[in-house]
């Protein structure tokens, strides 16, 4: 039984450390998103656009408002 259990166990453990992994990436790939559209925001209003014409443009095109938020948050905080 012991060793049924040590089996099950490290198992498991390797399916978390995969799934950990996964999400891992996933995070590093919306942190590369955010950052370009951080980017998008600044040069746009760098532009002369106002903010909100920015975020209805983000939101037609299928952004999310926590990922407009995000990039939003950060290009005013480096102001």
């Amino acid at each position: 039984h012991i060793k049924k259990l040590q089996s099950k166990y490290s198992s498991l453990d390797r399916q978390h450390e995969q799934e950990q992994s996964l999400i891992q990436r996933e995070e590093e790939v919306i942190e590369g998103y955010i950052h370009d559209l951080e980017r998008y925001v600044k040069e746009t209003i760098d532009k002369g656009f106002h903010p909100d014409q920015v975020r209805e443009h983000l939101k037609k095109n299928g952004w999310e408002d926590h990922h407009i938020d995000a990039a939003f948050h950060r290009v005013y905080k480096g102001r």
